[in-house]
């Protein structure tokens, strides 16, 4: 994973660093648009689970591609790490595997994209 985003009162913190950043004071004022996203990188299967899962909660639904928007309109992608490496494939005939493979998913699933590479 790479950065994970709590909302608190009026602060964004990334719970990996504890860093404080001002958040928009008037958040009655802000609407979230699907051109402003997220991406959030993980290792395996068991972290795409536990987010996809979390962010999908309570009303939010599921997209294409590993695409998601959460219960408050906020779009994520979440990303296991070997999407790069199976997209990234020197065959090109295995890398195509691998985005077709992707273009039929919702949650990404590491062992489909691993075997569309084989």
């Amino acid at each position: 994973m790479v950065i994970l985003w709590r909302v608190a009162t009026h602060l964004l913190t990334n719970q990996n660093e504890d860093k404080q950043v001002p958040l928009i004071r008037r958040l009655l004022y802000y609407r979230p648009m699907p051109t402003l996203s997220h991406m959030l990188w993980f290792n395996d299967q068991a972290e795409v689970d536990k987010y996809w899962d979390a962010l999908t909660a309570d009303g939010g639904t599921p997209g294409r591609c590993g695409w998601l928007k959460d219960k408050f309109g906020l779009s994520w992608q979440i990303i296991p790490k070997q999407l790069g490496e199976c997209l990234g494939n020197p065959d090109p005939t295995r890398s195509a595997a691998a985005m077709n493979a992707m273009m039929g998913m919702s949650k990404l699933i590491v062992s489909e994209l691993e075997a569309a590479v084989k």
